[in-house]
């Protein structure tokens, strides 16, 4: 198995044909089907279903495609480390958007002020799209929160505990009150994040085991556009503690006690399990660990 094997698989797989493949590498037909014929035969596999023009993948060329993926990803930063300085490559993280807003550009700005030469590429999404760019090895790392669907491929290390609270515009009816239950909070108009977020799978689940459905009047993507509904006094919502802190301080927004109901939650680190951890990538691990010792001590 060489690398050369690979980059042509690795071509038809995402194109699903050998015409396109050989196009894009510059190769004639008949070399790539070889190449295909090459590797079937050393794995003992089929790789692939030749239907009508279309080469659909089969299992194994769907974890071989994972594989393999990975050994480039490597084989290019071995490269770049050989033929350029150790700190000159390249930094793709992801965050949340809770961790984007609160920790990224810290974490940003301590990488690019101690290697600048380094390129930075970052993203900030939901968890459900953050562990999705992980599998596809879109990214390095990332920071999240909440449960993964695929926690077997994927390597954890604990990061920050937070904590999820119910808030409004201090001019709502309860912000008068001490504390209340969460039914008497679901009378009210909700304003959500979106499906695939931490804080709505968080929301939804304890919604549920309390039997109860609500119908928000607002669903969102982006926390700032429920922030500027909260400033309206347009409903209620849930969100992280650390997000809206400032404005609570602030006398913006009110806290809404909810009786005998503590959401807590772990974010984390995460990188696939078959990634290849560089000394960049073992130092921005380490350093994030740091700061979440930091903020624990704190």
């Amino acid at each position: 198995m060489t690398i050369r094997l690979l980059k042509i698989f690795i071509m038809v797989y995402q194109l699903r044909s050998i015409t396109k493949a050989s196009q894009r590498l510059h190769m004639v037909q008949p070399s790539v089907s070889v190449a295909i014929k090459e590797i079937e035969d050393y794995y003992g596999v089929k790789l692939f279903e030749r239907v009508s023009r279309r080469m659909d993948p089969t299992v194994q060329a769907d974890a071989l495609y994972e594989y393999a993926m990975h050994l480039m990803e490597v084989y290019d930063e071995m490269e770049n480390d050989l033929k350029h300085h150790a700190h000159t490559g390249r930094l793709r993280i992801g965050t949340t958007i809770t961790l984007g807003q609160g920790f990224l550009p810290g974490l940003m700005t301590a990488f690019k002020h101690k290697y600048p030469d380094l390129s930075i590429q970052a993203r900030i999404q939901n968890t459900q799209m953050i562990e999705e760019a992980i599998l596809t090895n879109q990214i390095d790392l990332a920071l999240v929160e909440g449960k993964l669907t695929n926690p077997s491929s994927i390597a954890t290390y604990p990061f920050l505990e937070d904590e999820l609270v119910a808030v409004c515009h201090p001019d709502h009816p309860l912000a008068k009150v001490s504390s209340c239950t969460l039914a008497q909070l679901a009378n009210y108009d909700f304003l959500f994040r979106e499906n695939g977020s931490s804080v709505r799978e968080q929301v939804d689940h304890l919604l549920y085991s309390h039997d109860l459905h609500i119908e928000p009047i607002l669903e969102s993507v982006s926390t700032q556009a429920l922030l500027q509904a909260l400033y309206q006094n347009l409903g209620i919502t849930i969100l992280p503690e650390a997000f809206v802190r400032a404005d609570i301080k602030a006398g913006r927004l009110c806290r809404i006690h909810l009786k005998g109901i503590h959401l807590k939650r772990q974010t984390q680190i995460i990188h696939h399990q078959n990634k290849y951890l560089s000394p960049l990538l073992q130092e921005v691990i380490a350093y994030c660990q740091e700061a979440a010792q930091k903020t624990r001590s704190s």
